[in-house]
């Protein structure tokens, strides 16, 4: 039952997660809006100085900051979704344990003489431990009295005779010394812990990491919505956490910040353009008006304060927590959506940094396009590690969530089959099979007949033994 438990929400969350990644043409992901513009891009090559193509290009490169930011809000959701369940678990796991220590109170009593047994406290108490098997992994010891202990793996006492431990979410506990890793969306995440001084609120025992090992709801939800695995570091919701959903959200932020840096320093140019200030990058791209292009390039993210603090035009420690987060997905935008900032052409002369690039130089468009085929590190986000093109990268991100969700479709089919296996079985053992009865019942019926027959005989010879007297 617990590996049913945890596997029925691990099929469902992923399934809501494959939507986001789906393969339909007809619906707007990040491979379709890449598809889209690096189209643009090779369509404005072929003529730069279009005001149409400038727009269509513009419009383009939106659609796919707006759908990187909206795909990284639904797994962000789905991760805080899971952490608001968590909690809804625990306090339900909190009921049955009180519960199940009430019944044992009352079995222990009523079945005190050895005379009696306690059958519907026990029922009653039988259905609460496979409700909260389906929620945990837990082992149970039933004692002479008739009461149930129950451990968890590690042998934590959650219920000892008729005393319940409750167990708690904490976004703070006593352990943590303040430095939590936020969930993807900014929140914080829930640790499970047990409080072994209620009163103070300063001895919280950690049991997030072993309930994330189990079965149950709670195991499945916590390796979906992820673990905290360091609370002394960077405070990374990436690198600091491990979990499902997270590991997808890197994904996304990974892209996010080879738009920021490498596709950037394409779309400035490939050279320091004046010479003579070499300690600020003067790029050598051109917009339709001859200007360069703004700090940090096509691409740029919402933050109040100095994008380019080491002042050289470039993209910043984009990846670090020097601007005060740590995700991009969510604040990445256009530095201008003006399509004549668009800097299509390069300017020639990288000595003085004179612009000469005419307004039908197509240098620079014809680089953001052949990027389609270019192969890129995705390295700087959690555990994410590989070489690929843009969309190779967003298929193979494609492809880890249709595998996570083909299996666990497969698991929940297995873990259904033998909870109806075991269930059948348990059945045959204890249930009451009706052809049997209804058989022993005519059995029974026809001895009564027999003997109501052998009676009506005796007492008819009687009688005319009498009559005969």
């Amino acid at each position: 039952l617990s590996t049913k438990g945890a596997a029925e929400i691990t099929d469902s969350y992923l399934g809501r997660m494959e939507e986001v990644f789906s393969l339909d043409p007809n619906v707007e992901t990040i491979g379709t809006a890449l598809d889209s513009f690096f189209s643009a891009a090779d369509d404005l090559s072929n003529d730069p100085a279009s005001i149409e193509l400038r727009t269509s290009f513009i419009e383009e490169a939106n659609t796919l900051v707006t759908t990187i930011q909206s795909t990284f809000a639904q797994v962000a959701d789905l991760q805080e979704q899971a952490n608001e369940q968590l909690r809804t678990e625990v306090a339900s796991v909190n009921d049955i344990l009180s519960e199940v220590a009430r019944l044992n109170g009352l079995v222990a009593s009523v079945e005190n003489g050895g005379q009696t047994t306690a059958a519907d406290e026990r029922d009653l108490r039988d259905q609460l431990l496979e409700d909260l098997a389906s929620k945990m992994s837990f082992s149970m010891v039933e004692g002479s009295d008739g009461a149930v202990n129950i451990y968890l793996p590690s042998g934590f006492t959650l219920v000892n005779n008729t005393t319940a431990r409750l167990l708690d979410t904490e976004t703070n506990p006593s352990f943590s010394g303040g430095a939590i890793p936020p969930a993807l969306g900014g929140g914080p995440l829930d640790f499970v812990v047990y409080d072994y001084d209620p009163g103070a609120g300063t001895a919280h025992l950690d049991l997030t990491a072993e309930l994330s090992q189990g079965d149950g709801s709670i195991g499945a939800l916590l390796r979906l919505r992820g673990v905290v695995t360091d609370t002394a570091g960077a405070q990374d919701p990436f690198s600091d956490v491990s979990g499902t959903l997270v590991d997808i959200g890197a994904r996304i932020e990974s892209l996010t910040r080879t738009l920021l840096t490498d596709m950037n320093n394409t779309y400035l140019g490939d050279a320091d353009a004046d010479t003579t200030t070499p300690a600020v990058f003067d790029p050598n791209a051109t917009d339709l008006d001859g200007n360069p292009p703004a700090t940090f390039g096509l691409f740029t993210f919402d933050f109040v304060g100095n994008r380019d603090l080491d002042a050289d035009g470039t993209p910043y420690d984009v990846g670090t927590n020097n601007h005060g987060f740590a995700d991009y997905s969510s604040r990445i935008r256009l530095t201008s959506t003006d399509p004549r900032d668009v800097a299509a052409g390069l300017d020639v002369d990288a000595v003085d940094g004179t612009i000469t690039g005419a307004p039908g130089d197509n240098r620079n468009i014809v680089r953001i396009a052949d990027l389609r085929n270019t192969t890129n590190a995705f390295n700087a986000v959690g555990t994410i590690n590989v070489s690929a093109t843009y969309e190779e990268f967003y298929n193979q991100s494609v492809g880890v969530v249709g595998g996570l969700k083909s299996s666990s479709e497969t698991a929940l089919r297995i873990s259904e089959d033998k909870y109806n296996a075991a269930r059948t079985s348990r059945e045959e053992l204890s249930g009451v099979s009706l052809d049997e009865e209804f058989a022993s019942l005519i059995k029974f019926q026809r001895a009564y007949e027999a003997s109501a027959r052998m009676v009506r005989v005796a007492d008819e010879l009687l009688s005319q033994l009498t009559q005969l007297i």
